[in-house]
């Protein structure tokens, strides 16, 4: 007998595998560094979601869709997955291999979205945003951080994981963002 979810569940359960898969990431990268190098992993991985895509969505997927994206549209998409998997999850392999775990996952998880979003989209600061970011920031330190004295003390590692997480923000971008350089 299968039992139908609400939407709320399937959220929550949604949640909790991306959160396994991205706990995952530097596993799959310490793993695979023993016999591939950063731009090989990051491919493997790439096609390997790819296809795993494929068998889990291919009755949800419509190649006809891709002839009716517009020249913007696919500048845009060029651009993040550059800046996703060309820099972000490159540098973030990188950074794994020569870094601390835990390290590179705190700061992975700082909100460097909502700091973008102000810097170059000239989003509206206001009060709550700003609580919100330091509430986001100060969960963050409290989850990952067990020596508070050690926490500015920055290797190579953290430094390229500071770089990666700018990178992969720009997914978190709204869809009509395209920079103009």
């Amino acid at each position: 007998m299968r039992i139908n979810k609400t939407d709320r569940q399937n959220g929550v359960l949604a949640l909790v595998v991306l959160a396994g898969v991205y706990a995952s990431m530097g596993l799959f990268a310490r793993y695979l560094s023993i016999g591939f190098l950063v731009f090989q992993q990051v491919y493997l991985r790439v096609f390997a979601a790819f296809f795993l895509g494929l068998i889990c969505f291919n009755k949800n997927l419509d190649f006809s869709k891709l002839k009716k994206i517009s020249q913007k549209e696919w500048l845009l998409l060029i651009f993040r997955s550059a800046a996703i998997y060309l820099f972000g999850v490159t540098l973030f392999t990188k950074a794994i291999n020569i870094a601390k775990f835990s390290s590179v996952s705190f700061i992975g998880s700082i909100p460097i979205t909502p700091v973008l979003a102000v810097l170059i989209l000239k989003e509206k600061l206001t009060w709550k945003k700003i609580i919100l970011i330091l509430t986001a920031f100060l969960g963050v330190t409290l989850i990952a951080v067990k020596d508070y004295s050690q926490i500015f003390i920055w290797g190579k590692g953290e430094v390229i994981s500071l770089i990666s997480t700018f990178f992969s923000a720009p997914a978190m971008l709204p869809e009509n963002y395209i920079p103009i350089y």
